[in-house]
């Protein structure tokens, strides 16, 4: 009897440990394989990575590519102008130059609106601005001032604006370039301003120096009106310049008294 109780807890002992084995087995392969799945997920995820970041480097290089080919464009542009030799019309002595002007400034419109804020193309941003500020086109030259207004002040913009916009003699242009000259007081290079508008107006041309009188109130301070008032003599008198300059300063003066 006592035999036959020692034989059946001996293989009860045994069942239980072959079960014991059996589930640790499972166990384990079970592990494994979420422990396998769980590398491969990460395997497919550093493809993905990859792949995004192929393809922001793919996009830049279209883009840097597409920008050449633009500024290609603006650049056979000008050369039509040289050349007159392009596919525009001649009907009269200005159509020609209209026309290309007329493709110039749509063009260059075209990749301001492209490419401004864009990383990698202030540097061109900045290069066709002080082109194109002294085009033959007035249009094209207010297009540029566009260009300006995107980019940070320095001392080579304010001079290329200056040295196009003294001579100008388009009233608009004017105006326009004033804008931008604005955005320059209060910075190292605010001399230059007053140097070009006191030219403008003393000696520029007939309706580019009423503008610039008209507008001058804004660019008025402490300092700068002594420089103004310097040239009061040397506008023509009792021109519309001379007593739009003469307004300008009694204003001003009107202003700082508090009256």
């Amino acid at each position: 009897m006592n035999r036959i109780k020692i034989t059946l807890v001996g293989s009860l002992v045994c069942f239980l440990a072959a079960v014991i084995f059996i589930r640790n087995r499972e166990h384990k392969s079970i592990m494994a394989t979420e422990q396998g799945a769980q590398k491969q997920g990460q395997e497919k995820s550093i493809p993905s990575a990859k792949i995004d970041m192929l393809a922001s480097v793919v996009q830049a290089e279209e883009t840097s590519s597409q920008s050449s080919k633009d500024i290609a464009i603006l650049k056979k542009l000008h050369e039509c102008y040289e050349s007159e030799a392009c596919d525009f019309p001649h009907s009269d002595p200005r159509s020609y130059e209209y026309a290309v002007g007329q493709a110039l400034t749509k063009q260059l419109r075209i990749y301001r609106l492209k490419y401004r804020g864009l990383p990698g193309h202030s540097d061109e941003l900045t290069q066709l601005a002080r082109d194109y500020i002294s085009s033959f086109d007035p249009h094209v030259q207010a297009e540029a001032l566009e260009l300006f207004a995107d980019l940070p002040v320095s001392g080579a913009n304010i001079e290329a604006i200056r040295t196009a916009i003294e001579t100008t003699p388009d009233p608009l242009l004017m105006e326009k370039a004033m804008v931008e000259m604005e955005r320059y007081l209060t910075t190292a290079y605010e001399a230059k301003v007053h140097e070009t508008l006191s030219k403008v107006i003393s000696s520029g041309a007939h309706f580019s120096a009423q503008t610039a009188a008209q507008r001058i109130l804004p660019f008025l301070n402490s300092k700068s009106v002594e420089i103004y008032k310097d040239i009061v003599d040397l506008v023509p008198a009792g021109s519309k310049a001379s007593q739009d300059l003469i307004s300008a300063i009694r204003e001003f003066e009107r202003q700082e008294s508090g009256a």
